[in-house]
């Protein structure tokens, strides 16, 4: 599994990661709930400093087309309420006529529906600093950065576990790049599912070797944690739970962050690739040669969730 040296400038420290703390039982706020657990509708939103400025909706319908193929406007096909119930009407929807799936086994297949909802004013003081603290798209000052964040454009698209892993993400990927396209004035993507906030400038660049794990780009997050004043350090994923797969976890010491980052990123697009198909006692050949191995469990950091760990043990881990 190749290592991305163009990531090492973003992860490569660690000294100012905020401190491990553990999990909280029985949290169930909205955000946890959001990044936990499997979503029927994933959602992202464009943030902007200045109020939003709508495009024509005939220039966003054809970027739309030329990104993710036949899409048809939702006002001529019955209303799906699933993106956003009970909340303000949609300023623009489309169903995506070349992605179909079933919501239930037994039931009649549906399109997917993207869905852009009316701008609404958006408070970066709702993140928390250890959650900005692990914005590191945004350069060395991402505090800076979140503060600009003052306009929101809520999107949704619906997904179907029927449809292929890669395809249906590749689907949200694209809606994605054609409001950033349509949109001059976002100054970055918030993915609330992966807690990750994307600048326009990191997320223009496409980290990954292939176009099909475009969506990772934002969809995984991968965070880092100073556990205690033991040097130890933790490092896990988030964003493959919202998508039905295990996210990832790793303790360690005295390994260069920016590699076991890297790591962790190579093994996330393994899964996203093949699957979980991992079973507890396996190995994967580790980023200092030796066989780490790894067992599915319950996370060390919120939200609450399954993970697969994947720990040097021969050089012990950090106590927590």
């Amino acid at each position: 599994m190749a290592l991305f040296g163009f990531w090492r400038k973003y992860w490569g420290r660690t000294d100012k990661a905020p401190e491990w703390r553990p999990p909280e039982n029985g949290r169930s706020g909205d955000e946890d709930r959001q990044a936990g657990r499997y979503q029927f509708v994933y959602r992202f939103v464009p943030l902007f400093a200045q109020p939003i400025r709508m495009p024509q909706p005939g220039d966003l319908q054809q970027d739309l087309e030329n990104s993710v193929g036949k899409i048809k406007s939702s006002n001529e096909i019955s209303k799906n309420s699933r993106i956003n119930p009970g909340k303000t009407a949609a300023v623009y929807s489309w169903a995506l006529l070349d992605y179909w799936g079933s919501a239930q086994a037994g039931k009649p297949k549906e399109p997917c529906l993207f869905q852009i909802s009316e701008p609404e004013a958006f408070d970066p003081a709702q993140w928390g600093t250890d959650i900005i603290a692990q914005f590191r798209s945004c350069g060395h000052r991402p505090g800076k950065f979140a503060a600009q964040c003052r306009f929101a454009l809520p999107c949704g698209v619906t997904v179907y576990e029927s449809l292929p892993r890669i395809r249906q993400y590749g689907a949200v990927a694209a809606c994605a790049d054609a409001v950033l396209r349509q949109f001059p004035g976002c100054i970055g993507i918030y993915w609330p599912h992966s807690r990750n906030l994307v600048s326009r400038e990191f997320y223009q660049r496409q980290g990954w070797h292939s176009p099909e794990f475009r969506f990772l780009d934002s969809g995984l997050h991968v965070r880092a944690y100073r556990v205690g004043g033991s040097g130890g350090q933790l490092f896990d994923t988030l964003g493959l739970s919202a998508i039905g797969l295990p996210d990832l976890q790793c303790r360690c010491s005295r390994l260069e962050p920016g590699h076991v980052m890297n790591y962790l990123r190579s093994i996330a697009e393994y899964l996203y690739q093949n699957g979980d198909e991992i079973c507890d006692g396996e190995t994967f050949e580790g980023v200092d040669g030796s066989a780490w191995p790894c067992a599915h469990r319950q996370s060390l950091v919120g939200p609450l969730r399954r993970v697969l760990d994947i720990s040097p043990a021969a050089q012990g881990q950090p106590a927590l």
